[in-house]
């Protein structure tokens, strides 16, 4: 990895009314005695050059977005230095802004608010560096039923301490970023002293136990007429008034799917997939239309019924049985006909469980991981607090990256964040499966195994179109021996040999490829041969 030089965004996203503003570091960069030139492009094409003399290591460019292509987002930052008009190294970075017409939701996370911590800006600008849009914070609140603490230092249902000082300023440094914030808040968690109080209120098997996790969390009614509802009400009220969050992360267990009240003396049989849309609805009436609600549908379940609610994005929590790359896709496209932005919780174990010394098995399977859920339009909550990765349900429990791991998995947010015109282009239909193999005979693939659905062994071949457009991407799985997304992977080799015939519906304009493991993820043209009724 290249860290004599490196250049990254200040902030998780821009408006196009302020300067985009970046970080220079690196072990040579010298401030106020290095020059740089800033590239800023557009998928293939360059769209403006600014030369900066005797740089700091902030600086702050306004960009000529009037001359911009309409509706374009989505821009590549290549930085040249130069010390005394000698070129000494080059770095990249991406940025978009904010578009209100096409939502995006790249997720990220903060659970660290002691009072001994001493390292806020760091995380801020670690999640600013990665083009997060919005952070969740997790685990915040006093108790599960009473986020507001006796005092401003309190100890949560955890034993976690948390400083309302130190929450209060990681929440303002993600707003001054752009990033949305939110606070994590089970939808029908409360605490034991709680449940002691209102027993008839808990959700029961149907022996009448209640159900619980950990014998921590005890799982509420929340059905219209439950008390429990005006209770959760409040609690997401305050989060927002009070605390300052811009929104909920309303979580949920992913069980039980089916309980019973206990009112009176008698058990009824509820189903919650009825129930989450309704409180889905109610929480949106209750903090308004600008507030960000996420829900969380734990293990794909019951994305069909919450699907249509009014949530700001879809977000699935992957659990086994779902551990394919196959039942990735899977996930993404089933969630996509709600037209919302998809956004996945995949924790990948191999950063807490195969991170052996020298290996590169956990960063692999990330950046395979990252670049299939990319790929199909989705976004991944991986990166957060402390230049860390989550490995499993309990962020606290959070895994730090290396250096290396952190240089390397910043190019694919990079290259996520430079092509997003592409990758989220909600027109683009996926037809991997009816038009690439067996067989279907529109897009051939030859010179090596390929796969439409992400074999181990193959390159994953994923096709996207629309009537003006054809988006291919390669996965390389070829020196992969399972198709898990969350076990360690091997290093890739190169696949030197890969012919690609794809259908001459009209005139081709231009084409290009790019790989943010080649030249920075810059663009390099491509020349296409035209073959006459024929496939070679």
């Amino acid at each position: 990895m290249n860290s004599e030089f490196k250049i990254s965004t200040l902030k998780g996203i821009y408006t196009k009314k302020e300067p985009v503003s970046f970080c220079l570091s690196g072990r040579k960069f010298i401030p106020g005695q290095t020059d740089i030139r800033l590239k800023i492009s557009y998928l293939d094409e360059c769209l403006e050059e600014i030369c900066v003399e005797k740089v700091s290591a902030q600086v702050s460019v306004t960009l000529s977005t009037s001359q911009y292509p309409q509706k374009a987002d989505g821009f590549g930052c290549s930085c040249t230095f130069y010390k005394n008009g000698r070129l000494c190294g080059q770095a990249s970075t991406a940025f978009n802004f904010i578009n209100t017409e096409k939502q995006l939701i790249r997720y990220g996370f903060l659970s660290d608010f002691a009072p001994e911590i001493t390292n806020e800006e760091d995380s801020l600008n670690f999640l600013a560096e990665f083009h997060i849009t919005h952070v969740q914070f997790y685990d915040w609140a006093y108790r599960p039923h009473q986020y507001e603490g006796p005092a401003s230092v309190y100890t949560d249902t955890m034993g976690k301490v948390i400083d309302s000082e130190c929450l209060k300023r990681k929440i303002t440094g993600c707003q001054k970023r752009n990033m949305k914030t939110l606070g994590y808040g089970a939808v029908y968690a409360a605490g034991a002293e709680y449940q002691n109080m209102h027993p008839d209120l808990s959700l029961c098997d149907m022996e009448g136990t209640p159900y619980n996790l950990i014998d921590r969390f005890f799982i509420m009614d929340i059905q219209r007429d439950s008390p429990w509802l005006n209770c959760i009400l409040t609690q997401y009220r305050f989060a927002l008034e009070r605390a300052g969050f811009d929104g909920i992360h309303m979580d949920t267990y992913g069980f039980p799917k089916r309980a019973f009240t206990q009112r009176e003396g008698t058990l009824q049989l509820v189903y919650l997939e009825d129930d989450f849309p309704d409180l889905i609805n109610e929480v949106r009436n209750v903090l308004g239309k600008k507030a960000v609600l996420i829900f969380n549908n734990v293990g794909n379940w019951p994305v069909a019924a919450t699907g249509a609610a009014p949530q700001d994005g879809i977000y699935v929590e992957v659990w086994s049985p779902y551990h394919t790359y196959s039942h990735i896709r899977q996930i993404i496209l089933g969630a996509a006909v709600f037209d919302k932005p998809v956004i996945l919780a995949a924790y990948l174990a191999p950063f807490r469980l195969e991170k052996n010394k020298g290996s590169r098995r956990a960063l692999n399977a990330a950046l395979i991981l990252h670049s299939v859920i990319t790929s199909l339009g989705a976004t991944h909550l991986l990166a957060g607090e402390n230049g860390a990765v989550l490995t499993q349900g309990y962020y606290n429990d959070y895994s730090l990256l290396t250096d290396s791991e952190r240089e390397h998995l910043k190019e694919y947010y990079d290259f996520q964040v430079r092509y997003l015109d592409i990758f989220y282009d909600t027109t683009l239909s996926e037809i991997s499966e009816t038009h690439t193999s067996g067989e279907n005979q529109e897009y051939c693939f030859s010179g090596c195994k390929t796969s439409a659905d992400g074999k181990a062994g193959t390159v994953w071949t994923i096709v996207r179109e629309n009537k003006k457009r054809k988006v291919i991407v390669l996965i390389n799985l070829t020196s992969q021996t399972d198709n898990e997304w969350n076990s360690g992977k091997n290093d890739t080799d190169p696949v030197n040999q890969l012919k690609i015939q794809i259908p001459a519906d009209g005139r081709i304009f231009r084409a290009f490829k790019a790989s943010p493991d080649i030249k920075q993820g810059e663009a390099q043209h491509v020349q296409a041969r035209q073959i006459v009724n024929a496939r070679e």
